[in-house]
């Protein structure tokens, strides 16, 4: 009896800490003006956020890495949107570079970091992933070569799917 009773306190815990999951919910100013809400965008799929700046070369280093992955998990309609938590003051920066870039995914402004913050982030480069029912089901800070490999590995844990070549 008393394993029984473990057991079904075992489970007990373990849905309540699946359930307890992070959510994550915001409502942003894309560049072209247009206001993004990201359960629309997780509507389509799993979303990866990429919190960077224009003042930040760490950001501008990953954010290729970042754009070969998303491609590499197509097939799980893996999504990419990248918010620059540029101040007001610097924006007007972000869409001459994004356009550089050739940059074709949303691009959102969080000009004072507030949701980036919300989310738990403290400085770009900052980058989560989140299911298609808001949950983020990865967070990482920071970004060093050699992190997209572990971005990839976590990825296809999480997404239970082994990526594609595509891209590589």
């Amino acid at each position: 009896m008393p394993r029984r009773l473990l057991l079904l306190l075992l489970t007990l815990l373990l849905s309540l800490s699946a359930s307890a999951a992070a959510k994550a919910s915001f409502r942003l100013r894309a560049l072209d003006g247009a206001t993004v809400d990201l359960a629309d965008l997780c509507a389509k799929g799993p979303v990866l956020l990429s919190f960077w700046a224009t003042f930040c070369e760490p950001c501008k280093q990953e954010i290729p890495h970042l754009i070969d992955v998303v491609k590499r998990f197509e097939k799980q309609h893996l999504q990419l949107a990248l918010i620059t938590v540029d101040s007001p003051r610097s924006q007007k920066q972000v869409k001459p570079y994004v356009q550089s870039k050739g940059w074709t995914m949303p691009v959102l402004l969080d000009p004072n970091g507030q949701t980036m913050k919300k989310l738990k982030g403290v400085n770009p480069p900052y980058t989560l992933l989140v299911s298609p029912a808001g949950e983020v089901l990865y967070a990482h800070g920071g970004y060093k070569p050699g992190d997209e490999k572990k971005l990839e590995e976590e990825l296809a844990v999480l997404l239970k799917a082994a990526p594609s070549d595509a891209g590589r």
